[in-house]
C-alpha cells in the first residue's frame, strides 16, 4: 500500500489491492471500499487514513500520484518478515506499473 501526498493537509489516501487480486492479505487488514468505484479492498489495519483507492482507479490518475511507501505500512511489513530490500522492490514495481512499465517478478 502506498500513500498519495495531499495538496493542502496531511490526509493519507492508500492505494490498495482488491479482494479478488489478493484473497488473503499478508498483514492484519480491514476491508474498505474504494473511494471511486466502491470495490472492496484490503487496507493495513494499523494506518490512519481518510480514503483509499483500488489499483485500477489509482492508475486512471497516474500523472497525479507520487508513490512512496507509507512508514506505518513498511513497519507492519517488517514485523511480518519483509526486508527493507523487498519493500523497496515492491515499491519500485508499483512506481513502474504506475508509469505504464511492468517489471518482471
Amino acid at each position: 500500500m502506498m500513500q498519495v501526498p495531499a495538496a493542502s493537509d496531511s490526509r493519507i489516501i492508500l492505494i490498495c489491492m482488491t479482494t479478488r487480486q489478493l484473497r488473503r492479505p499478508p498483514i492484519p487488514s480491514d476491508l474498505e471500499q474504494c473511494g471511486q468505484c466502491g470495490v472492496e479492498v484490503w487496507v493495513d489495519a494499523t494506518v490512519r487514513h481518510d480514503a483509499c483507492l483500488c489499483m485500477a482507479c489509482a492508475l486512471k490518475h497516474a500523472e497525479l500520484i507520487d508513490w512512496t511507501p507509507h512508514p506505518d505500512v513498511a513497519a507492519t511489513l517488517r514485523r511480518f518478515g519483509m526486508s527493507d530490500a523487498e519493500i523497496e522492490r515492491v515499491s519500485e514495481f508499483a512506481r513502474q506499473t504506475l508509469k505504464g512499465r511492468r517489471l518482471q517478478g
